[in-house]
């Protein structure tokens, strides 16, 4: 039997679909962090309250069937997958991962000569976003509290590869840190910092950038209007300019020494050419990944052109000059550089299982693209043997 489309349904989904809208317009204009996929979700939780947006592509394709479902569809498996990323060892020869786990996700290592991967982290957290430091002795990492508690925290830890052990580094109350990664030589770790304000039942997200200083243990927030890419070496960020409404976004702002104060911050604004230019504002303003090579002589960079596509691209910070070295045939994350600069390895979406990845490699002279692991790697990590 067909089932009718009732009046409030229709009404209720108009809303949904202004509100989205609106909340797509507003980060747009604004220019912020915030990803509209989550717009989408907060909009979501409060009309239907949902927690995923799995649940409502269900409740949404039981009123009106298959039209505009299999757009959100692909929204609520990226959001499953977002979690899962990787990074590379200093000697090129390892890869740190995030897995299925105890507490729904675990920190693997898998050995890129012999295959072999070893269980880092066993606990009852959520962990995510590991990065290797300069060294490779140590990993730091995101992990929010047991999945159970109702107020879920966030926070940045660090696991000694000599000693089996692991450090929490911070536990501001209220804050989400996140995307953590080592500079300055391993001394500092910088992170991204979510702070949730509630008013009067209301709620408003802020992040940004933030240095932790590991001999202090003090966390100073960066100089940088919106979130930006900052050098290995600490002294150089990218970060969308604030002084420009191109459409384009041509315009960046090279903020010299970060941390210092207002009066003492140095900045310039460049003008990058064409298409280059538009690459790297659009992937800094959306929120897309902007990697440092270990030298900061160049960034790896993710980004999406008209048509759709997905892409990879290198760029020269010294010549500012870029290239498109490939074009992956789906959704990508997690793009990382060899430190010979020789490979970049990334996660991609599997195309037989859509709500899974795989590990892939990029040859950078040839463009040639190839498996490295399939889904299985980070399914069941530690059963996982190479096809």
């Amino acid at each position: 039997m067909r089932r009718s489309i009732k009046t409030e349904h229709v009404v209720v989904i108009l809303l949904v679909l202004l509100l989205t809208g609106g909340g797509i317009f507003l980060a747009s204009k604004k220019r912020s962090s915030t990803s509209i996929l989550e717009w989408i979700e907060q909009i979501w939780s409060v009309i239907f309250f949902r927690d995923t947006v799995k649940d409502f592509v269900e409740h949404l394709g039981n009123q009106i069937g298959n039209g505009i479902v299999q757009a959100l569809s692909e929204l609520a498996i990226r959001a499953e997958i977002a979690h899962i990323s990787l990074d590379i060892s200093p000697s090129g020869d390892k890869v740190v991962f995030v897995g299925s786990g105890v507490g729904s996700t675990d920190l693997y290592l898998l050995d890129l000569v012999s295959l072999k991967v070893t269980r880092l982290t066993e606990t009852s957290a959520r962990e995510a976003s590991p990065r290797f430091s300069p060294d490779g002795k140590w990993i730091v990492y995101s992990a929010s509290s047991d999945l159970s508690d109702s107020n879920p925290t966030h926070h940045l830890f660090i696991y000694s590869l000599n000693e089996n052990s692991t450090e929490q580094l911070t536990s501001e109350p209220g804050t989400i840190d996140y995307s953590p990664r080592f500079i300055v030589g391993g001394k500092q770790i910088l992170f991204v910092r979510r702070l949730i304000h509630s008013d009067n039942d209301k709620k408003s997200i802020q992040e940004r950038n933030y240095l932790l200083d590991l001999h202090t243990g003090q966390s100073t927030p960066l100089n940088c209007p919106f979130l930006g890419t900052l050098r290995p070496d600490g002294n150089l960020m990218i970060c969308p300019s604030d002084e420009t409404e191109s459409v384009d976004w041509l315009r960046l702002k090279i903020v010299f020494q970060p941390l210092a104060k207002q009066s003492e911050m140095q900045t310039v604004n460049i003008v990058i050419p064409n298409t280059l230019g538009r690459v790297l504002a659009h992937n800094l303003v959306s929120g897309m990944e902007a990697e440092w090579s270990p030298n900061g002589r160049q960034i790896v960079l993710t980004a999406i052109n008209k048509d759709g596509e997905y892409e990879i691209w290198l760029v020269d910070t010294v010549r500012w000059t870029g290239r498109l070295v490939a074009k992956p045939k789906h959704y990508i994350q997690s793009v990382r550089l060899t430190p010979d600069g020789k490979r970049i390895l990334f996660l991609m979406q599997s195309e037989r299982a859509a709500s899974k990845l795989e590990l892939w490699q990029l040859n950078v002279q040839s463009g040639n693209l190839s498996r490295v692991a399939d889904h299985r790697l980070f399914d069941d990590p530690l059963n996982w043997k190479r096809p």
